[in-house]
């Protein structure tokens, strides 16, 4: 997961291990997250594996909404 989350900063942004653990239960606490059965070719028993609850894909949505309304508002503010 750390490798996932530095190659979407292009390697900017690496967090620690413990960072990523804080956020992840700081996710669950809130609902956004849950426990997910592993897939069937999982070879380490020790691999967690986590999936969006419908409360996550609505709040995902939500600010997804949020942030593009933010720039088209930002667009039409420069081109003015």
């Amino acid at each position: 997961m750390v490798q996932d989350i530095e190659a979407l900063h292009n390697a900017e942004y690496k967090p620690s291990i413990g960072m990523l653990y804080v956020g992840l239960q700081k996710l669950m606490g809130e609902g956004l997250i849950e426990d997910a059965p592993p897939p069937a070719d999982n070879t380490d028993p020790r691999r967690k594996f986590y999936q969006l609850t419908g409360l996550g894909r609505d709040t995902v949505v939500s600010d997804y909404k949020s942030r593009m309304d933010f720039l088209k508002r930002a667009k039409k503010l420069l081109v003015s």
